[in-house]
């Protein structure tokens, strides 16, 4: 049982990795509008490329996630931290949407162009 699990957790490890570089490539080769005058290119977004291969390897490393929590978890006496670990990781999750958004209205309220003045 040992093996299996050091098995799993190195297949995690791996696919974990993966995610995180295919995420920073969808970023990287996605085009941002750089303001006036700047343009962008009418080729499309490039980040698509990365998007594809980044799904099945999502979803390998969410089975492996469970096989890997799952018995790690099942010989443990204090799992109660469990939910303490999730809802921290719920609010870290909510807090970054936040200021995304707010980060995004910000510019948004920057630039006058953008309303109608009919």
């Amino acid at each position: 049982m040992q093996r299996q699990f050091k098995i799993s957790l190195i297949v995690l490890s791996t696919s974990l990795f993966l995610a995180i570089v295919l995420f920073f490539l969808v970023d990287l080769f996605t085009l941002r509008y750089r303001g006036e005058g700047h343009g962008i290119s009418g080729n499309g977004n490039l980040g698509i490329l990365f998007i594809y291969p980044a799904i099945p390897v999502y979803l390998f490393m969410l089975v492996f996630v469970y096989k890997v929590g799952g018995s790690y978890f099942r010989h443990r006496k204090n799992i109660a931290v469990l939910p303490v670990i999730l809802l921290l990781l719920l609010f870290f999750s909510i807090y970054g949407e936040y200021y995304l958004v707010h980060s995004l209205f910000r510019g948004l309220l920057k630039r006058q162009d953008f309303c109608l003045n009919v």
